[in-house]
């Protein structure tokens, strides 16, 4: 039988969903380990009858485009669920009654752009000495606090408790409306 030899490059990628506290260099090795036992028993190319005569494989750990101090402000939000609900029940009375003091719109304006400075600065940080990537996580962070807390009423009111801490910018807030 004549034979050939065939060069193919493969590239995947693959984001997974895992419990919180799974390291993601675990993760990394699992996959390199699987991929290779899978390349040496010939299920990726699911033909018997070809060999691999040699293979090169790399898995490396893609930063997430949302970065650990995102999460954070989440849980945040997840946590203080119960305040934020009142605290935006007393925002919309105000605004029905009377309209939020002149002022308020632009305070929660800067508190959201102290928390778009925030989350970016840690982003920046999370992914070393890179100035591109620091820029990428700059702007990925920028973009999510503008899609996601520029136009929320909870998240703006959030991103008081954030800035502030959430007894002093509860109070903030409370001055504010009252």
């Amino acid at each position: 039988m004549t034979t050939q030899q065939i060069t193919l490059r493969m590239s995947l990628s693959a984001t997974y969903t895992v419990p919180m506290g799974v390291p993601a260099d675990e993760l990394r090795e699992h996959l390199e380990r699987g991929t290779t036992a899978a390349i040496g028993l010939g299920l990726l190319t699911d033909r018997g009858d070809v060999e691999v005569d040699q293979h090169s494989l790399g898995v490396e750990i893609v930063p997430n485009e949302q970065s650990e101090a995102i999460a954070l402000f989440q849980q945040s939000l997840a946590a203080n669920r119960d305040l934020l609900q009142g605290l935006v029940g007393k925002y919309e009375e105000v605004s029905k009654r009377t309209g939020p003091a002149p002022g308020f719109e632009n305070f929660l304006s800067a508190q959201v752009e102290a928390l778009s400075t925030d989350l970016a600065s840690s982003a920046a940080n999370a992914v070393g000495d890179d100035e591109e990537q620091q820029d990428e996580a700059i702007g990925a962070s920028e973009a999510w606090v503008s899609d996601n807390v520029s136009s929320d009423t909870t998240a703006r009111l959030a991103s008081v408790l954030w800035t502030k801490g959430v007894y002093a910018g509860t109070v903030e807030i409370l001055r504010w409306l009252n």
